[in-house]
């Protein structure tokens, strides 16, 4: 994938953290409190899914369970204890997508129960 498409996708990345934590803070959380947040991946293959596991865990995030998508595709819904505010939420999100993409997969976006 080109340098200008990743940082495309970054930015559009980037923009969906900003969407997730503003409904987050539009059903009253305090972003400032650490929760397990958890986070999407999606591979062509179990390869890539495989690999990428690999590199997560050495980001310290952990594996809550082996998902498929309707059409087949292996993922993975990982999570670690992080804080969805948005000056930090991209420091999260953008290394596994980086790591995603240089495993063949797709980051999907990421998920928070409301805390208050």
């Amino acid at each position: 994938m080109s340098e200008e498409a990743t940082l495309e996708g970054e930015h559009r990345e980037r923009e969906q953290n900003r969407l997730a934590v503003e409904a987050l803070e539009d059903n009253g959380d305090d972003l400032a409190t650490p929760r397990e947040i958890d986070h999407f991946i999606y591979f062509d293959d179990l390869d890539g899914l495989t690999r990428f596991e690999q590199q997560v865990q050495g980001l310290g995030f952990r594996l809550r369970h082996h998902v498929e998508t309707e059409q087949g595709r292996p993922g993975l819904q990982v999570y670690r204890i992080d804080i969805p505010s948005l000056e930090r939420i991209d420091e999260v999100t953008l290394p596994l997508y980086r790591a995603a993409l240089a495993c063949g997969g797709q980051y999907d976006g990421w998920e928070s129960q409301v805390v208050e």
